[in-house]
């Protein structure tokens, strides 16, 4: 928290919460608060930001996998690039095109939690990834060698190996983008019963023996005067 004084006088204040489950568990640890008093005086709180934390992870995992969609489909065109450039550019140039595909396959295969992009990791993407990389090592040993039609041959190959990695890639991101939506619903279903059970509680606890207490009221007020 901080603190914004003037001439002895707060001008402003305020405070960055605790937003991460790690944070959060060594703070109770200085606090010599256990696990089981932890969740006893603050478990509805730890809920809500696990619940937020998920949400965020799954959220920055589908953002990261957007992102190695639209790398992955750029080996398509580099390949087109690279078989034009081999018939109408000079060997620098290809050369050039040659690293920029290392790059490419590299990125696909580290991510760059910065940007972010991640590959969501699977049997399925791993052996399609793997596939891609084998072809372009096949054909980038062999590049100069191809004619112009073998060159567009071994290109169209390549490409539907790249097709399937993108495939790959785009089922993995539907599954995960069904699984968020079926936590956020259940949510917004836990967040109605929530409201109705407090409304229910505070009717039964709250409402209902104010009313009783008024009619007792009204009832006594009666005999009162009625008595008079």
């Amino acid at each position: 928290s901080y603190d914004l004084v003037c001439n002895g006088y707060e001008a402003a204040s305020g405070s960055i919460r605790i937003h991460d489950p790690v944070t959060q568990q060594k703070v109770f640890d200085l606090l010599k608060i256990n696990p089981e008093e932890a969740e006893k005086r603050f478990g509805f709180l730890l809920a809500a930001l696990t619940s937020t934390g998920l949400t965020l992870w799954v959220a920055w995992q589908l953002e990261g996998s957007a992102a190695a969609v639209n790398e992955a489909g750029r080996l398509r065109m580099n390949m087109l690039r690279m078989v034009i450039a081999k018939q109408n550019q000079s060997p620098q140039q290809v050369a050039a095109l040659e690293r920029q595909f290392d790059a490419s396959l590299e990125l696909l295969r580290n991510g760059d939690p910065a940007r972010p992009l991640s590959v969501p990791r699977s049997d399925d993407t791993d052996e399609r990834f793997e596939q891609v990389r084998t072809q372009w090592q096949a054909l980038r040993g062999r590049w100069h060698e191809l004619t112009p039609a073998q060159a567009m041959a071994h290109a169209d190959n390549f490409v539907h190996h790249a097709n399937a990695f993108v495939e790959a890639i785009e089922t993995q991101i539907a599954r995960r983008t069904a699984v968020l939506q079926l936590y956020q619903m259940l949510m917004v279903a836990l967040a109605i019963a929530a409201a109705v059970a407090f409304v229910a509680l505070s009717y039964l606890l709250v409402l209902q023996p104010v009313a009783r207490l008024q009619q007792a009221l009204l009832a006594l007020n009666a005999d009162f005067w009625q008595q008079d």
